[in-house]
C-alpha cells in the first residue's frame, strides 16, 4: 500500500497542471497500480475523482511499458500522451522502435497516430521501421527561409557611427564584419541597413547557426546582432547597470537583481527567489521567500538538501521550481539559467540575461580552478578568501590525501577520531573515507545525517552512518572500537580521547599543521583563495564587479585590489553607512 505521504503526492500530481506535478507519469502509473491491486479500479477512480475508463486506463498502460521508455517519460522526453501510444497494438521490439524515432525525429501527434494506428492496422504485414520511414517520408517537404528584422540600439549605433566617421568603412560594413563568426557569406550578402534597422533573409542553415550562437551566449535573438555590434569597442554603461543590482541586509543578505529576481533571499515584490545553494548563510530567508515569491528556483540536488534539512512537506510546495544546469527558465524579459559551481552537492552559479541584453552573473560560493568560468557583463561574487596571505600551495587531491592517511592511520593505532567540519564537506570526507575503504561505524548530528542519505541518493556512498545518543551510536561508543564523530563547525566536543581533525581554511595558517598531540588542522576549503578570485574576475570579461559584503567581512579591501590592480569597475554592497 502507499503510505500517506505518497497518498499526498499522488493526489497533487492529479489534481495540478503538468508543471506542478510532485510525481512523473510513471510514478503515478506505478502508485495507482498499487492501489488498483488491493481495491477494485472503479473505488480508486471515485476516491481520486479521475475517470475509470480515461485517465486510470490510461495510466496504468504505462506500467508494462518496456523500462528504458519509461525512464525517458520520468527524464520528461516522451510525454504521458506519447507513452500511452505506444501501448496501443505494439510489441516491445516495436515500442523501443517508435520511442527512438520520437526522440530521433520528434514525432508530432499525429505522425506518432499513424505509425500507431492508422498505418500499422492498415498494412499489418508492414514492418514497424517501413511504416516509421513511410510516415517520415509523407512530411512536406519546404525550403525554409527567415527574415529577421531587428533594431541596432542608439548606444551602439552611436560607437559605430563614431567608428565609422574614424575608419571611412560603412556602419552597415562594421555590422557584417561583427556576423562573420557566425553567418555564411550568402547570410551576409543579405544583410540590408535602413537607419538603425537591420533586415537579413538566411536560409535554415543560417539561421540555425545564427540561433545557436545567440542560445550560446544566452542572448535573446533579437538582441543578437546589437550585442554583436557593440562587442569589444562599447563601453557598458556602468551607472545603469549598477542601478539594477544592490544587496539587502547587513548579514546574510538578498541579492537583488533588476525587477524582479532576489538570488539567496526574497523581498516583497520580487516574484523570483534562486537558491544558488544549501548552505544555511544562502538560505537564511528561504521560509520568506515561500510566501513571498511565485518561483523558487534551484537545482534538485539543493532541493533534496533542504527537504531533508527542513522537512517533507517542501515536496507539496508548488513554487518550488528545480532546474537542470544549463537550463533556461524565463521570467518576462529575463532568462535564467543555472550554472555549475564547485561548492557542496547541488551548488549552482546564476546567470541572468536581462531584456537590454546584459548578462549578470552571482557565483554564489564556489572553488577555483574547478569551477567553470562564465563571460558576463557584470560579476557579483563571494570573497570568502580574498585577503592578501590567502594563496593556497597545496592541491585539494593532496590534502584529502593526507586526511585519510591520519584517519587509517588512527584506526590501526585502534583509536577512534572526530572530524569538524561544515555541512556539505562533511558528507563529502565520509565519501572519500569509504572509497578508500574506511568501514568503521561514522556517527553524526540527524541533520548531517539526512545530508548523507540525500548524498547517497546522488552517488555518492557515505555508508552505514549512525545518528548521535541513540541506542545504535552509544552501542558503536561503549564496543571500544574505533569509529569516526563528524561534527559541525563551532559544536563544543566531549572530551573522549579522540584525535581531532578540524577540516577548515577558516583561521588556518599552514596547509596542514598539529597545534598539539592528537590534534590536526587540515586548510581543505571548497572556496577559491585570492588568486582564484581574481582569475575568475578576468577570464569572465566582467566590466564590473560587485563583492558580497553581507557575507565577507573583507569585501571592500577586495573590491579596492581588483580595482587597483586590474582597473575593473568593482565595490562592495551594501555600502558601508
Amino acid at each position: 500500500m502507499l503510505g500517506e505521504e505518497k497518498l499526498k503526492r499522488l493526489l497533487v500530481s492529479l489534481k495540478t497542471p503538468k508543471k506542478w506535478r510532485a510525481m512523473d507519469p510513471i510514478e503515478i502509473a506505478e502508485s495507482l497500480k498499487t492501489l488498483c491491486d488491493h481495491f477494485p479500479r472503479a473505488e480508486v477512480a471515485k476516491r481520486l475523482g479521475i475517470n475509470e475508463k480515461g485517465t486510470l486506463w490510461s495510466y496504468l498502460r504505462l506500467v508494462d511499458l518496456p523500462e528504458e521508455i519509461k525512464q525517458h517519460v520520468r527524464e520528461g522526453r516522451i510525454g504521458r500522451d506519447a507513452a500511452y501510444r505506444l501501448t496501443i497494438r505494439l510489441n516491445e521490439q516495436e515500442q523501443k522502435a517508435v520511442a527512438d524515432a520520437i526522440l530521433k525525429y520528434r514525432l508530432k501527434s499525429d505522425e506518432l497516430k499513424g505509425i500507431v494506428q492508422a498505418l500499422k492496422k492498415r498494412n499489418p504485414n508492414m514492418s514497424i521501421e517501413d511504416t516509421i520511414s513511410l510516415t517520415l517520408k509523407a512530411r512536406r517537404q519546404v525550403t525554409e527561409e527567415h527574415v529577421i528584422v531587428t533594431k541596432i540600439e542608439d548606444e551602439t549605433f552611436a560607437v559605430l557611427s563614431r567608428k565609422s566617421n574614424e575608419t571611412g568603412i560603412p556602419v552597415q560594413e562594421l555590422v557584417k564584419r561583427t556576423l562573420t563568426e557566425v553567418l555564411s557569406e550568402s547570410g551576409l550578402s543579405s544583410l540590408r541597413l535602413n537607419g538603425q534597422l537591420v533586415f537579413l533573409t538566411l536560409n535554415a542553415e543560417d539561421y540555425k547557426n545564427l540561433v545557436s550562437a545567440a542560445r550560446e551566449r544566452r542572448i535573446r535573438l533579437e538582441d543578437f546582432i546589437d550585442a554583436l555590434s557593440r562587442k569589444g569597442d562599447f563601453k557598458l554603461n556602468l551607472d545603469k547597470l549598477k542601478s539594477k543590482i544592490s544587496i539587502e541586509g547587513d548579514s546574510q543578505g538578498a541579492i537583488l537583481i533588476g525587477k524582479y529576481i532576489a538570488c539567496d533571499g526574497a523581498k516583497v515584490g520580487r516574484p523570483i527567489s534562486i537558491i544558488s545553494h544549501a548552505h544555511g548563510d544562502h538560505t537564511e530567508q528561504f521560509e520568506s521567500a515561500l510566501s513571498l515569491c511565485s518561483s523558487i528556483l534551484m537545482t534538485k540536488e539543493t532541493k533534496s538538501l533542504l527537504v531533508a534539512e527542513k522537512g517533507g512537506y517542501l515536496n507539496l510546495r508548488r513554487n518550488l521550481v528545480t532546474l537542470a544546469l544549463g537550463e533556461e527558465y524565463t521570467y518576462n524579459d529575463c532568462k535564467i539559467t543555472l550554472l555549475p559551481a564547485s561548492h557542496i552537492l547541488g551548488s549552482c552559479q546564476v546567470l541572468i540575461v536581462n531584456g537590454d541584453g546584459d548578462r549578470i552573473l552571482y557565483t554564489g560560493d564556489f572553488n577555483y580552478p574547478s569551477t567553470p568560468i562564465v563571460e558576463t557583463d557584470v560579476l557579483i561574487m563571494e570573497a570568502s578568501y580574498g585577503y592578501s596571505d590567502c594563496v593556497r600551495d597545496r592541491d585539494q587531491e593532496s590534502l584529502i590525501a593526507e586526511f585519510i592517511n591520519i584517519v587509517k592511520t588512527t584506526i590501526e593505532k585502534h583509536k577512534s577520531v572526530s572530524v569538524i567540519a561544515h555541512p556539505g564537506k562533511i558528507q563529502f570526507l565520509m565519501s572519500r573515507l569509504r572509497s578508500a575503504d574506511v568501514d568503521v561505524p561514522f556517527l553524526s548530528n540527524k541533520k548531517d545525517l539526512q545530508w548523507a542519505q540525500v548524498y547517497e541518493q546522488y552517488q555518492m556512498r557515505t555508508g552505514t552512518v549512525f545518528e548521535m545518543r541513540t541506542p545504535d551510536a552509544l552501542t558503536v561508543e561503549k564496543s571500544g572500537n574505533p569509529h569516526v564523530h563528524f561534527y559541525r563547525y563551532g559544536s563544543t566536543l566531549p572530551d573522549d580521547g579522540h584525535v581531532r581533525i578540524r577540516v577548515s581554511a577558516l583561521g588556518a595558517h599552514e596547509a596542514i599543521y598539529q597545534p598539539h598531540e592528537d590534534y590536526y588542522v587540515i586548510a581543505l576549503s571548497d572556496h577559491a583563495d585570492i588568486n582564484g578570485l581574481t582569475a575568475y574576475i578576468t577570464r569572465s570579461g566582467a566590466k564590473l564587479v560587485i563583492i558580497d559584503r553581507s557575507r565577507c567581512e573583507l569585501a571592500e579591501t577586495f573590491a579596492r585590489h581588483v580595482k587597483e590592480k586590474f582597473g575593473i569597475q568593482a565595490f562592495a554592497l551594501p555600502f558601508l553607512e
